[in-house]
């Protein structure tokens, strides 16, 4: 009897160490995938925000892209002397692209515009790659919000998939991977439907009811992966964070 207490001591001891490990972080910021970094004890390094959306027949010559690219970018802060525009015209389709990349920030639209015999059946797709190194939650929150009220000027509902990239000094323990993302997704109140264990990666697909994105992977809807890895050349261990999916690469 003695020797199973003190087995069952020794357990919940050491169950109590790596909770406390995991759980040493105070999350304050609200944003939710900012408050799943800092769950981790990561800080946000840069963050990534890819939009894209069909664009209404109205819309439909490269005067009109262009001027959508031109406005898009002066709300966006940018002006002329930042970026450029490119026409890029064939037989099968219009490309009308534009690129900025200045100090911390890079962004390109692009609209494309794919011809059929029959002009009807001609479809215009918009979409926008924007990053920023930042670690503010606020500029997450603000350009999301103006590039998602940009898009719905052209009377359609935009697709938008954020990403933050943060980092931890050092290399964890596998163990200590799957302890910070299940803290991560606790701290928002996430329910993990993935787990994946790749060794070079570990990787969480999940639930979360604060994040309004979603998509459809087989019979569940997600709207939240989170990945850790190991840089052996920089002796870093990254975090990303995406939703409703990561769409950078890791």
């Amino acid at each position: 009897m003695k020797k199973v207490i003190v087995g069952i001591f020794l357990v919940l001891m050491i169950n109590i160490v790596f909770i406390s490990k995991a759980q040493n972080v105070p999350v304050t910021l609200s944003e939710p995938l900012s408050a799943a970094m800092q769950a981790t004890g990561a800080e946000v390094d840069s963050f990534y925000i890819y939009a894209w959306e069909k664009l209404p027949k109205e819309f439909e010559n490269v005067a009109i892209f262009m001027k959508i690219e031109k406005d898009m970018l002066k709300e966006l802060g940018f002006t002329e002397d930042q970026y450029t525009i490119e026409v890029i015209e064939d037989t099968e389709k219009i490309d009308v692209k534009a690129k900025v990349e200045i100090e911390n920030k890079k962004m390109s639209i692009a609209i494309c515009n794919i011809v059929e015999q029959d002009p009807s059946k001609n479809t215009t797709f918009l979409s926008v790659n924007y990053m920023e190194k930042s670690s503010e939650e606020d500029k997450v929150i603000q350009t999301k919000a103006k590039l998602k009220n940009i898009m719905k000027k052209f009377h359609s509902s935009p697709t938008i998939s954020t990403c933050l990239k943060g980092y931890l000094d050092g290399k964890l323990r596998n163990d200590e991977w799957s302890l910070r993302l299940q803290d991560a997704f606790d701290s928002i109140g996430a329910t993990p439907l993935k787990k994946t264990d790749a060794k070079t990666y570990f990787s969480y697909v999940g639930f979360a009811p604060v994040i309004e994105e979603c998509v459809i992977a087989g019979k569940d809807i997600v709207n939240l992966n989170m990945v850790m890895r190991y840089n052996e050349y920089d002796g870093r261990t990254y975090v990303i964070i995406g939703s409703p999916v990561i769409s950078i690469e890791y």
